[in-house]
């Protein structure tokens, strides 16, 4: 195994790891686009507090109140408020790869456009900078301060525009977390302690050394990673930087660096498989890999369905990754041409804002919620999780969410989505030999530049 090439990739993402977790008060800029949205929610003149009531005195529209999603919990969830107070709702699923460009083609005319609409993080910027939807802030300045105040920043950060204006709620804070086999770590490390298994992946230096106790000890049945992309999901979030900037996209020493650490765990031959697929979910109960990265809601929707009643249950551990990192979650939009404006927002709160709603929900699945409020008595609850060994999950998740905080709010762009995937196909063409490093990284900057010909590409590797 190459363990001196890969050391020396990792000494510079770790020396940035070791930066990002010592921010805090001096990201003026990060906590400025908050304090604008508390300013803006918190100090409306009494015109706009008068203007807001008015609106709240107003009768809403005839017709069903119209939702667009891609998930059917939240289906359930508008159409268990809507029996619960008497509001008639329509809520269409819409698959993931059309709902975009629905949104695109009807969002403006209020014949066709819906009243409330959720995306998923990798879009949420778009929208919010589309000028399509209700700005929250003014039409609800007292609702919006108490979100914001009650919220973690980055959450209320990528819901609000330029301006700091509130424009779209989300309900669960999607913590990044990584999971280990609680054997393996005790066969390995001498522990299945979260907090020192957690210190000993923290250096990324140590990961070829301790991949290599792992081969020796199973006779190469047992990989590192579950899946590359789980682990990339977690290096990628990390950045400090935005991957554009006024109208520039600039491929990083931080992102050539993610193309090399897969390269050397391809040659090494260090995980699973490449994605979720049957081989990786099975792996959870068959001792098959060491570790795997998943979000909060990975819990209930990845998790849980796969070790549940099986060989897994109680075998797996939840820590604190080697980066911090904060990945998906839906957020919720009301639109401009809306005739449902005091029902849109009353459901809004109701399914994704209002704590007991939350308790209940992330409680249920084992997530986190969005406000900080709910997450102290989800916390305060004591409550330990049987299939991670009679671990106080909500504990885990806050102690992530401390850390989290602490990174800047302002890495987020509309163009994250795309990016993301063209990486993803660039990063595996290196690692499986199949371009070279330059070779690679020009065809993501070609994908780039095809999609979105207003952004020039800069090369700084």
């Amino acid at each position: 195994m190459k363990k001196s090439s890969l050391k020396r990739m990792f000494t510079g993402g770790m020396a940035v790891a070791m930066a990002v977790t010592m921010l805090g008060c001096g990201k003026n800029a990060d906590s400025s686009a908050s304090n604008t949205a508390k300013s803006k929610s918190g100090t409306k003149n009494s015109s706009t507090s008068a203007k807001s009531d008015d609106a709240k005195a107003e009768k809403d529209g005839d017709g069903p109140l119209v939702i667009w999603t891609q998930g059917n919990s939240i289906k359930e969830d508008a159409e268990a408020w809507g029996a619960a107070n008497g509001v008639d709702v329509d809520v269409v699923v819409i698959p993931f790869a059309d709902l975009q460009t629905k949104l695109k083609q009807q969002i403006t005319d209020p014949k066709t456009a819906p009243d409330v609409y959720a995306i998923t993080k990798d879009y949420v910027k778009d929208w919010v900078e589309r000028g399509v939807n209700l700005d929250l802030s003014e039409e609800f300045p007292d609702d919006a301060k108490n979100y914001i105040d009650n919220t973690y920043k980055d959450l209320v950060a990528l819901g609000s525009d330029d301006k700091g204006d509130l424009q779209a709620v989300t309900a669960e804070y999607p913590v990044g977390m990584m999971y280990y086999n609680r054997e393996i770590a005790k066969n390995i490390l001498g522990t299945d302690d979260p907090d020192e298994v957690g210190k000993a992946l923290s250096d990324v230096d140590q990961w070829p050394d301790l991949y290599e106790k792992i081969n020796d000890a199973y006779s190469g049945k047992v990989k590192m990673f579950g899946t590359t992309q789980n682990l990339n999901k977690m290096l990628s979030n990390r950045r400090e930087k935005p991957y554009v900037k006024d109208d520039v996209f600039t491929v990083t020493k931080d992102m050539a660096n993610i193309f090399e650490i897969n390269k050397q765990i391809y040659d090494d031959k260090m995980f699973l498989t490449e994605k979720e697929d049957d081989a990786y979910f099975s792996g959870w109960n068959t001792d098959a890999f060491f570790v795997d990265f998943l979000p909060s809601w990975g819990y209930s929707s990845k998790f849980k369905p796969q070790v549940d009643g099986k060989e897994g249950a109680g075998k797996w551990g939840m820590t604190t990754p080697p980066y911090a990192y904060n990945r998906g979650g839906t957020y919720f939009f009301i639109t401009k041409t809306t005739s449902h404006k005091n029902n849109a927002w009353d459901l809004v709160k109701g399914i994704s804002v209002d704590t007991q709603k939350l308790v209940d929900v992330q409680k249920g699945k084992d997530g986190f919620a969005s406000t900080k409020e709910a997450n102290k008595i989800l916390v305060d609850s004591g409550y330990e999780e049987p299939l991670l060994g009679n671990q106080k999950v909500f504990e885990e998740y806050q102690k992530q969410a401390a850390i989290q905080e602490k990174l800047p709010t302002d890495v987020v762009t509309k163009y994250d989505g795309d990016i993301e995937s063209f990486m993803n196909d660039a990063v595996i063409n290196y690692a499986n030999g199949s371009m070279s490093l330059d070779d690679a990284i020009k065809g993501l900057g070609t994908q780039v530049q095809s999609a979105y010909p207003e952004l020039t590409v800069k090369y700084n590797y």
